[in-house]
């Protein structure tokens, strides 16, 4: 039985969630249309019946986009509000404790497994990797994208002293510290893959063409100064901001 301490973490984690939905913090964006071009892309080449799962599907949003496609669609999410919105769509989706827990699917019955953005929130993503890939069949694929918490923007403002992730939307409120509880570089993602018996098919990289965060003045001229001699493809672990991995089985 888990201690007051676990308990009270837990309903912390919840609380901020629930939250997090009820007063709309998601918004569309180029980052989550780029994850969704490359997730319809995976998708269809495992074929138009092929059974989707979501670990933390928020809003089901992106499950709603690729139902349009035929695709037979779950989502799992920890935030009650999150599940009744996807629930609204027409999307089955279920309340779920995402962290270090057994999800509560069977083994290998989904062709395609996705946790988008999700790791960097938990206190357990390994156990949780173990899990994606306990869930996928021996045939399908697991999509991932976290994003780099190690990226020279990141660096530069730690050096200068300053806890600022360009990923992580808690800085825009004035919050000091980010809502992320892990940190990804690509090494350590890479890492935790092989740990999960994960074999990485497919690697893609994420700049935007357009930065309008205003807590960096550079913005305007910084995204042409990295995407035009494609840097973030290049040297991915200093300038992308994200990374999303397709995984086979191993």
């Amino acid at each position: 039985m888990p201690g007051p301490e676990a308990e009270a973490r837990a309903s912390a984690v919840v609380d901020y969630y629930e939250r997090y939905w009820s007063e709309g913090f998601w918004a569309d964006n180029p980052y989550e249309r780029w994850k969704l071009d490359l997730v319809r892309s995976a998708a269809r080449r495992l074929g138009s019946n092929a059974r989707v799962l979501d670990v933390g599907c928020g809003d089901g949003w992106l499950l709603e986009e690729l139902a349009r496609s035929g695709l037979r669609c779950e989502g799992l999410d920890v935030s009650g509000e999150a599940v009744a919105i996807a629930t609204r769509r027409g999307l089955r989706a279920r309340r779920t404790d995402l962290d270090g827990t057994t999800l509560p699917v069977d083994d290998g019955s989904f062709d395609l497994v996705l946790c988008l953005d999700v790791l960097e929130h938990l206190f357990a993503p390994d156990r949780v990797m173990l899990e994606l890939r306990r869930a996928v069949s021996p045939t399908g694929r697991v999509i991932i994208a976290v994003p780099n918490g190690l990226n020279l923007f990141n660096r530069l403002a730690f050096l200068s002293g300053r806890h600022v992730d360009v990923m992580d939307k808690a800085h825009l409120g004035g919050h000091p510290f980010s809502e992320h509880l892990r940190f990804f570089s690509r090494d350590v993602l890479e890492r935790s893959l092989r740990d999960a018996r994960l074999r990485p098919v497919s690697r893609d990289f994420f700049f935007p063409r357009q930065l309008t965060d205003g807590r960096f003045r550079a913005a305007p001229w910084l995204a042409r100064a990295v995407t035009a001699p494609r840097l973030h493809q290049r040297m991915p672990s200093l300038f992308a901001l994200a990374f999303l991995y397709e995984c086979a089985p191993a």
